[in-house]
């Protein structure tokens, strides 16, 4: 799955319009990218960027570089309510990682089990 990283866009209402481009502009570096998509074992968004994906997960990131979409699981897609619940509970867990992502993770399995039956 796909994890596009830290925003990407100016909302309309942003007080501070000149920071969020420099914000935004921090993350177009290659260099600053990479830190946090090798830290967060994830893909860059930027053409040519550094992966941060291990050796095991070759296959998806040929498949992603080459223009195809992967499901996940692999052959499978997933189910819509994950696609809604993923973003905020990666958002969540990043604003407070002492939570045990261990249930996150369960509630995923249970939704997707759901899903299949």
């Amino acid at each position: 799955m796909d994890y596009n990283g830290p925003g990407w866009a100016i909302p309309t209402a942003a007080k501070d319009k000149e920071a969020a481009k420099r914000w935004i502009d921090f993350w177009m570096q290659d260099e600053n990218l990479q830190i946090f998509v090798t830290a967060d074992t994830g893909l860059s968004t930027l053409k040519g960027g550094t992966s941060g994906l291990p050796a095991v997960a070759e296959a998806y990131e040929a498949a992603r570089n080459a223009g195809h979409v992967v499901t996940f699981p692999v052959g499978r897609s997933f189910p819509a309510q994950l696609g809604a619940d993923m973003p905020n509970d990666i958002t969540s867990f990043m604003l407070n990682p002492d939570q045990d992502y261990t249930q996150i993770l369960e509630r995923w399995d249970q939704t997707a089990a759901k899903e299949r039956q």
